[in-house]
């Protein structure tokens, strides 16, 4: 353990007593910060619609024109597989269809004026009365309620163009978007943050690790290394610990740079974020076990490459490979529990789960769990490496 100890000091000593590494690993951080919030001064809608094909949209309708009937079919017919359910429950008031959309269990509520054809053939534009109104309510961070509100702005908006502002739609003060800050705040979240973060713990583990060894190589001092009376195996284990130390301190910045950031970027304060105590102690954990997992990775890469560029090049397709299923978990079907048994795939899910408000406690463990196991394995792994006199020399 105290030879452990004194080469996890002696590589914290070289990486955090050189003021100009300190800087690096902060920068990501303050650069995220900085381009995010002037991001969020220009960047408009966040969301948008998404495919139609094989989907089942419900929606309500008040006063709907005998005329208009037509224009769900329509919609059907336009895109293949897709169903339009209008008023399937009778009886409800107009607060219970509101809460409808807003818990995404329908797609619109339409309100149109009593007699609203009769006054939309009928209305010719004096300057003194109003012309008929249409309300829809929609929820955006609903993809079908967005693909739905298009649809019938658009064909609404193409009867309004037919004869001169015959209409009028959403002209009232009220906010027919009934998704709330909250909701908003956790999708954007789920969908942008475990992504950006696996990118962020990868490059802190890449900007270290790609060079400890495979740079001791490269100066020629890995063999004045290996001749101390240290074991190879206690000689990794310091190394992977030092390393890990470090990434987490350039992740921290990064991490804290993107949280502070974010609500900047998506127009919210941070009282409109819904997380608590134990969703960021959640986050923490993934991240120092996602950090081990990378650095334990990229020191395998290292310790195996000749030079410090070509660790690097061996580990491009491992960024690539954590991006992509980093985004995976927005598009594929539910793996349930066995998702959790699959590397990164898993830290990945654990951030979905906590970001989104739909936290896998079980999952979670599991996760804990599994990447212990791989980063166990890995120092193990990196240990055998070090006591092959072919790897550490390049033979």
């Amino acid at each position: 353990m105290k030879n452990i100890l004194t080469v996890f000091k002696k590589e914290l000593k070289r990486f955090l007593g050189d003021r100009r590494m300190l800087a690096t690993l902060l920068m990501p951080g303050i650069l995220l910060y900085i381009v995010y919030s002037l991001m969020g001064n220009f960047m408009g809608d966040m969301i948008k619609g998404g495919g139609t094909e094989n989907q089942t949209y419900t929606v309500y309708v008040d006063n709907r024109p005998v005329e208009f009937e037509s224009f769900e079919s329509s919609f059907e017919s336009a895109q293949e597989g897709a169903t339009v359910t209008v008023n399937p429950k009778s009886g409800l008031t107009h607060e219970q269809k509101l809460e409808l959309v807003k818990n995404e269990e329908a797609a619109v509520y339409i309100v149109y004026e009593q007699n609203f054809y009769q006054k939309f053939t009928e209305y010719t534009p004096n300057g003194v009365d109003a012309p008929p109104q249409v309300e829809i309510y929609y929820n955006s961070i609903s993809t079908q309620s967005q693909v739905m509100y298009s649809y019938y702005m658009s064909i609404l908006d193409s009867l309004e163009e037919s004869r001169a502002n015959i209409l009028d739609i959403n002209a009232g003060n009220k906010s027919y978007d009934l998704a709330t800050e909250s909701d908003m705040t956790t999708y954007i979240f789920s969908m942008v943050l475990p992504m950006l973060l696996n990118v962020l713990l990868l490059t802190g583990c890449m900007a270290t690790a790609s060079e400890s060894v495979a740079g001791e190589k490269e100066r020629g001092t890995v063999a004045t290394l290996l001749v101390t009376p240290v074991k190879r195996s206690h000689l990794a284990l310091g190394k992977v610990f030092a390393l890990a130390v470090v990434s987490l301190i350039s992740a921290t910045s990064s991490f804290l740079g993107l949280i502070f950031s974010l609500p900047k970027l998506m127009g919210v304060e941070f009282s409109a974020i819904p997380y608590g105590f134990v969703d960021y102690l959640a986050i923490l954990a993934i991240i120092i076990v996602n950090v081990l997992l990378f650095t334990v990775i990229m020191t395998l890469i290292s310790t195996f490459a000749k030079s410090v560029k070509e660790a690097q090049g061996f580990a491009s397709p491992i960024m690539i490979l954590v991006m992509v299923l980093s985004l995976a978990s927005s598009f594929m079907p539910s793996l349930g529990l066995a998702g959790y048994l699959i590397p990164i795939l898993n830290g990945v899910m654990c951030l979905s789960g906590v970001v989104s408000l739909s936290f896998d406690l079980a999952g979670f463990f599991i996760t804990l769990g599994v990447n212990a196991v791989v980063f166990g394995l890995g120092v193990f792994a990196l240990s055998k490496m070090f006591s092959s006199e072919k790897i550490m020399f390049n033979k």
